[in-house]
């Protein structure tokens, strides 16, 4: 039986509270506001925090992604469906190596921008030598057709729990925008155990997906998204790159 975030009630054994409680200061979700020089990219409903704008020549992290096209497959864990790549991926984060581990969707985002939910978002993870995890966050609206998330959605509607699907060759660095202009701050990962000291890198730049591709996705996982979480006075960065 797969656990559930928004489970609610003491009879559930997965129940939010009873998973991640202790991980008291998480993050994990952060209600950003849309950058621009009108407003400040921090949570929306968080007080006094701290917020830095760097470039990639101040002290930022720098993201250079090394992906390139790879056979994949797709796997429907109950709870969303991850994508594993046979070839090596790589991301550098100022030169350090993080390698690839899987990708996964939430729908809703777990992310807000002006308060606004986006239709779903991605989560590109990764982790280095030694074992922190660093994960790019790709939100996604509704808008045309998009040719390179076609094999994921297709794969990912495999039915059944535990199941597997071939995705074919999937170019992991085609689903990632243009721009790597990022928000960056540390916190935890969004599902169990809620692990902390986690490096996050939400894009700024979202991607489109079209309806029908959207319906695909959350026909087959829908509100798998952990609520909006409390800041606890972390620092987030904006980085231009």
């Amino acid at each position: 039986m797969p656990w559930d975030l928004r489970a609610r009630g003491p009879s559930s054994r997965n129940h939010e509270g009873q998973l991640c409680r202790a991980r008291r200061n998480s993050p994990e979700k952060n209600s950003c506001w849309a950058r621009g020089w009108a407003s400040s990219p921090w949570p929306r409903d968080a007080r006094g925090q701290s917020v830095s704008r760097t470039t990639a020549g101040d002290q930022a992290l720098v993201i250079e992604l090394k992906f390139g096209p790879s056979e994949a497959e797709l796997v429907n864990n109950g709870h969303t469906s991850e994508l594993h790549s046979v070839a090596p991926q790589v991301m550098l984060l100022n030169g350090r190596p993080w390698t690839f581990r899987q990708l996964h969707f939430h729908a809703p985002s777990e992310h807000t921008m002006d308060g606004k939910r986006f239709e779903a978002e991605f989560h590109v993870v990764h982790q280095s030598d030694d074992g922190r995890l660093a994960v790019l966050g790709v939100l996604a609206v509704e808008g045309r057709d998009n040719a390179d998330w076609a094999a994921f959605v297709d794969a990912a509607a495999a039915p059944s729990v535990g199941s597997t699907a071939p995705a074919g060759v999937v170019d992991l660095g085609a689903l990632i925008p243009g721009s790597l202009d990022h928000f960056a701050y540390s916190g935890s990962l969004t599902t169990p155990p809620c692990s902390e000291n986690v490096q996050w890198l939400v894009l700024e730049a979202p991607i489109e997906l079209g309806q029908a591709q959207l319906d695909a996705l959350t026909a087959v996982h829908d509100g798998n998204d952990r609520p909006i979480q409390a800041s606890n006075g972390r620092t987030v960065s904006v980085v231009d790159q």
